[in-house]
């Protein structure tokens, strides 16, 4: 009888070793769902090429990659929180931006790294401003980074309500109408502020430009289709480093004619 139980003690411990286990592995993997990926692009800001070799820093918490031919570099396991991303780079100017960080998101941030200039040829500067400015554009679109509407699907769309049509096309994004039905606003479905009964304002940017006071809904029926060569919206997690003022909500960026 005694051996008999003393094997049975030893089982009953045996198993109880594995449910810690389980429950260890268990809460393992609960932990790191819960937190947040961050994936960095950078280029070039004006040959849209990638950049490899910059170093990507999360300052508050010490943590840093280097980016790949691509110009991709990852940092996983971030937990919740606001942290400064910084991008450095021999060369170039250094880049920076304050981000929310929210339990179980992938974080993506596209950084558009500028030269450090040689000289001081302001006729230059102002001279590659539009071509630029449309280079960002087809490089995002190029990248996959964001929802787009071409100048074609634009001016086949002539005259139609631009508000109602990005809403359309593009998921997450709600359509409204204002006042006495005067008007058509867009917000995002997925923020939540008393704004608009439990929607986010889309902040509005015209040829890089914001466009209306920061965090409120912009008409867009001043502008028609067949006015614009592009059109894009980015959300809360992707929306280029550039256009962070402050909004959680997302960007639309209308690029005219």
């Amino acid at each position: 009888m005694s051996l008999v139980a003393g094997a049975a003690k030893t089982f009953v411990a045996w198993l109880g070793n594995i449910a810690r286990g389980l429950s260890l592995a268990a809460a393992c993997s609960a932990s790191m769902r819960a937190q947040t990926s961050l994936v960095v692009t950078t280029a070039d800001a004006e040959s849209r090429n990638f950049l490899a070799g910059v170093e990507i820093r999360l300052v508050q918490v010490r943590r840093s990659a280097i980016t790949d031919a691509f110009g991709e570099a990852r940092i996983d396991r971030v937990n919740e929180g606001r942290y400064r991303l910084e991008a450095r780079y021999v060369g170039y100017q250094p880049e920076a931006v304050d981000l929310p960080f929210r339990l179980g998101d992938t974080l993506r941030v596209t950084f558009l790294m500028k030269r450090i200039p040689t000289s001081l040829d302001t006729t230059h500067v102002r001279a590659t401003r539009v071509s630029s400015r449309l280079a960002e554009f087809e490089t995002r679109r190029s990248l996959g980074v964001g929802r787009f509407l071409s100048e074609a699907q634009l001016d086949s769309a002539a005259d139609r309500d631009l508000g109602r049509l990005i809403a359309e096309r593009f998921p997450g994004i709600r359509a409204v109408n204002g006042l006495a039905g005067a008007g058509t606003y867009l917000f995002s479905t997925r923020g939540a502020t008393s704004l608009s009964k439990g929607s986010c304002p889309i902040q509005v940017y015209v040829d890089g430009m914001r466009f209306g006071a920061p965090r409120e809904a912009t008409d867009l029926t001043q502008f028609k289709p067949q006015a614009l060569v592009g059109v894009e919206f980015h959300n809360e997690t992707a929306t280029p480093a550039e256009y962070r003022s402050g909004n959680v909500c997302g960007v639309l960026l209308l690029w005219s004619k």
